[in-house]
């Protein structure tokens, strides 16, 4: 083996090559890292929003049900309107009849 001075500065640039090229590997997956870091944060706060919104829409929900059955009370409001518009229609002739006889 004979001991080339060129062989040892080809050495030294390949270490400096590969040092390089360790050091960007590292960078690279440092700043990956720190994507999926911030990434897995904002999707948790949406999720955490998502929750909340739920939970609005739900009460939202269980208080128009809760509110039951209009049909009933609506039902019993008609009644009353038909009732009110059948007195009218009796009440106002024999009202108007009975001031007529008066007069």
């Amino acid at each position: 083996m004979s001991d080339d001075p060129n062989r040892g500065l080809a050495l030294e640039r390949l270490r400096g090559t590969l040092g390089e090229g360790f050091a960007e590997i590292k960078g690279s997956l440092a700043l990956l890292v720190h994507r999926t870091d911030r990434v897995d944060q904002e999707l948790q706060e949406q999720r955490n929003a998502f929750t909340a919104m739920e939970g609005r829409v739900d009460s939202v929900e269980s208080a128009i049900s809760g509110h039951g059955d209009h049909g009933a009370r609506l039902a019993a409001v008609e009644r009353l309107v038909w009732f009110g518009v059948g007195a009218a229609a009796v009440l106002g002739p024999l009202c108007g009849w009975a001031a007529g006889a008066l007069l």
